[in-house]
């Protein structure tokens, strides 16, 4: 398939940034004394942090946006470097985002670069499931079977690979009650502070870069895809939060687990 029509490039515009600006300055604070690591977060997002410099260090990266059998899907394609890359389909959890991957995505697919034997090198490809940031809002939610099956289109029909991988390192979770998601999508969905709290919420302070927090919240927030990405783990029956928080705190040891994990398979 000629990908060359569904190359995607991060463009936010402007007045979305604008308006996510005014948004902040007017937060409407409670009461409440256990604020104050949120409101030092809130304070760092609109000081320190700066969504451009994001944005272009995303479009290092090749993405593209391809409908599969009616549903828009996202994904960052990077090839690998080496005589023999192995496809590998790499998932991120909820409430994540593709940039979690951003630290491993350059040992898999360019080894030496990093120390590594180019014998070891993989096509990555991260996409983005139905509902989430850029492969836009859905509806309703989708079937984890579903996904899959998209996900199957993308390697073969779309890619052309006969054969590929699929990893899904083991994740971290967090409980969180979803009576209705459509319910607490109002209020997340009209707060940019309101969506940080909840993105974050059961998190040690610290467990994760400031800057990598915001922008999961950013991606999340100028999609508008955080209602539809809560429908579709509400239709799966999860009711946990799994980010693959390894990808973001130990990319070095999820670097060496796909490569020992696949290596007997290159012949």
């Amino acid at each position: 398939m000629d990908l060359s029509p569904y190359r995607f490039t991060i463009a936010i515009p402007g007045h979305a940034l604008a308006d996510l600006k005014r948004r902040l300055t007017n937060t409407r604070w409670p009461n409440d004394a256990q604020a104050s690591s949120l409101k030092s977060l809130v304070a760092y997002w609109q000081t320190e942090y700066r969504w451009h410099n994001i944005e272009a260090a995303m479009n290092q990266y090749t993405h593209y946006r391809v409908p599969i059998e009616g549903t828009p899907i996202h994904f960052l394609y990077q090839k690998g470097i080496g005589p023999k890359p192995i496809p590998i389909i790499l998932t991120h959890g909820w409430p994540g985002s593709f940039w979690d991957l951003q630290r491993i995505i350059g040992p898999l697919t360019n080894p030496v670069a990093f120390g590594g034997h180019p014998d070891d090198a993989f096509d990555v490809i991260v996409p983005s499931p139905p509902g989430h940031v850029f492969s836009g809002s859905t509806n309703t939610g989708i079937h984890s079977g579903r996904t899959a099956d998209l996900w199957h289109t993308l390697m073969t029909d779309v890619l052309g690979y006969t054969r590929y991988q699929v990893h899904e390192p083991l994740a971290s979770q967090r409980t969180v009650q979803i009576p209705d998601p459509q319910t607490w999508a109002y209020g997340i969905n009209d707060s940019p502070v309101g969506l940080l709290a909840w993105l974050t919420e059961g998190l040690q302070v610290g467990a994760q870069p400031n800057e990598h927090v915001i922008t999961n919240t950013m991606l999340y927030w100028l999609t508008g895809t955080v209602a539809s990405s809560m429908r579709d783990h509400f239709t799966n029956n999860s009711h946990e939060r799994n980010g693959h928080f390894g990808y973001i705190e130990n990319p070095d040891a999820v670097v060496h687990d796909i490569r020992t994990k696949f290596r007997a398979l290159r012949g």
